[in-house]
């Protein structure tokens, strides 16, 4: 393992091979896409990039590849996503619209969207 982060409500673990694996409530699907039961042992998460740099908020999940992409999956009832406001229960690429070099995703902490 090279990096555990801890959401609200669920854990991602990136492996030194790129594998994501996560684990928790999974109570909007973020972890198990067939039910919203708790997921009390890690399951490979299926993103077809190399994983280098992963991020929980309380509701959503992010992850960087070795192609500077950046895909995100969760609640996404702030739009924090930047996909619009529909929950995402499968990671979907987020398009930066910009030809910035990413490096590493973060969760930034910030006040009620509501």
């Amino acid at each position: 393992m090279i990096q555990i982060i801890c959401g609200g409500y669920d854990s991602l673990v990136l492996t030194k091979s790129g594998d994501l694996n996560g684990f928790g409530r999974n109570i909007n699907r973020d972890i198990v896409r067939e039910n919203n039961t708790n997921q009390m042992t890690p399951i490979k998460i299926i993103i077809n990039e190399k994983i280098v740099s992963i991020s929980c908020g309380k509701w959503h999940l992010l992850v960087l590849t070795d192609f500077g992409n950046v895909y995100g999956w969760g609640r996404n009832g702030c739009r924090e996503l930047g996909i619009g406001n529909k929950k995402q229960n499968r990671p979907q690429k987020i398009d930066l619209n910009n030809n910035q070099i990413i490096k590493k995703v973060y969760l930034v902490v910030n006040q009620s969207c509501d």
